[in-house]
């Protein structure tokens, strides 16, 4: 079975190639005073579901205790749709990197450590646009992987024309081929398509990571979204496509069955539907799928949640549900209980065990549903999110190897107009956090990549 995200070279020995070694002293003094002036420990991509165990967090912040404040940097202007961030598995031994995706340009950005500070770095921007003035561009998410199967991943990024009423007006796939003395080609269009989600799979034993893709329809009109097939290799070609409802919410793709073929589930809120394509019982070009009904199904995670070194489905409706991987699969959503208003959901080892933690947001207080030796799960609050300017999403993560987590933030300024990341490192669970009272600029490399796509 290939490997589910195969991982290359970015941009080739970041260390060395970027020119901004005389302004990190600067940099580093201006984040750590962010992060209380707290010495950090060196980086690593600590993000997975099953990360190695780590000694014990410590316990819950006292009550009335000092908010840990937020370090804000300006990324891109505010677009129509809501900006996405995604973690992207580019590089090979090092830690991932995080793509914001604000519309019209989508942002490349490592956090790295330096002389005991984290600092945020604008790597890559890809920018884009609509020919029509009454058409703007959608923010969604980027996806990586090793398409032309050369053992690099590439960044693929769509690109979703939308109306003024949102509705989708075309656009296109784009692929950014990883070099192997780091950086990437120039944008390659691969298909014309009004792409609404996008995930790699393995369906078939070609070299290449072949694609998934949701092409949006208008569901105004009520016509039914669909699944696109395409296959990897140096010239990805659509191969079949499937009707997926009207409206369809999100998209995965996983081994549910355990054949070493990936399936497909789908979302449909208006419907209360999930929908699964099993590549066991035929090929997915081929094979109806099997409807699930789950009232309110909007999103869905793909993460180990029982710690047996398969990748589950986990679904957020109006609390969230799992179904489990297994040779001899049922299609039976098991519900968690205490899991009622999350969203945005991630995976992150919060409290330094050992194992997964399911983690959503309930506005304006982030939970972690901890899993427990006997099965179920635990919820505990995490941080609290507070102050002015409007959090749109936040996120638990690990950015060094200090075992408390840290927590990576998209707001909006102060006036509205900029979309920030802000970042606060080595929290406590149960702490509050408050975003810092000014913001500067979100620091680049000296080779700083730029593309157009269009």
């Amino acid at each position: 079975m290939r490997r589910w995200w195969p991982l290359g070279a970015l941009v080739g020995a970041l260390a060395l190639a970027l020119g901004w070694w005389s302004a990190r002293s600067e940099l580093v003094r201006e984040s750590s005073a962010a992060d209380g002036g707290q010495p950090r420990a060196g980086a690593c991509d600590c993000g997975a579901a099953g990360a190695a165990a780590a000694p014990a967090a410590p316990p819950p912040a006292a009550a009335g205790a000092r908010p840990l404040q937020a370090a804000r940097f300006a990324v891109c202007p505010r677009e129509e749709s809501a900006a996405t961030l995604t973690s992207l598995a580019l590089l090979e031994g090092r830690p991932a990197l995080w793509a914001l995706h604000c519309g019209r340009s989508l942002h490349l950005i490592a956090i790295e450590e330096l002389s005991g500070g984290l600092v945020p770095l604008r790597v890559a921007i890809v920018e884009s646009s609509s020919p029509n003035p009454a058409e703007a561009v959608a923010a969604s998410e980027p996806a990586a992987a090793d398409v032309d199967g050369d053992g690099r991943a590439d960044l693929i990024a769509p690109v979703l024309l939308i109306d003024r009423l949102e509705a989708p007006r075309g656009g296109a796939l784009f692929l950014l081929r990883q070099r192997a003395a780091g950086g990437f080609e120039p944008p390659r269009r691969v298909l014309g398509a009004a792409p609404g989600a996008l995930a790699a799979a393995a369906l078939d034993t070609q070299p290449g990571a072949d694609l998934v893709l949701l092409q949006r329809e208008d569901a105004s009109t009520r016509r039914p979204d669909a699944i696109w097939l395409l296959s990897g290799g140096p010239a990805p070609v659509r191969f079949a496509q499937r009707p997926a409802g009207v409206g369809v919410g999100s998209l995965a793709t996983l081994d549910l069955d355990l054949d070493r073929r990936d399936d497909i589930a789908v979302t449909v809120p208006g419907e209360g539907r999930v929908r699964l394509w099993l590549s066991a019982r035929g090929p997915l070009a081929e094979v109806e799928p099997l409807e699930l009904a789950l009232a309110s199904a909007r999103q869905t995670l793909v993460a180990d949640v029982d710690g047996d070194g398969q990748r589950d489905l986990v679904i957020a409706a109006e609390g969230v549900a799992v179904l489990f991987a297994r040779q001899a699969f049922v299609p039976e959503p098991r519900a968690i209980a205490g899991s009622e208003g999350l969203r945005a959901l991630h995976v992150l080892d919060v409290d330094a065990d050992g194992k997964p933690d399911l983690i959503g947001h309930a506005h304006p207080e982030l939970f972690a549903l901890l899993r427990r030796e006997a099965g179920g799960f635990e919820r505990r609050l995490v941080a609290g999110l507070r102050g002015e300017p409007a959090v749109l999403s936040a996120r638990v993560v690990q950015l060094d190897r200090d075992p408390r987590p840290d927590l990576l933030i998209v707001a909006l300024s102060a006036r509205g107009d900029d979309v920030e990341l802000a970042f606060v490192a080595n929290f406590e669970l149960g702490s509050i956090v408050q975003l810092a009272d000014d913001s500067r600029s979100l620091p680049q490399t000296a080779l700083l990549e730029r593309f157009t796509a269009q």
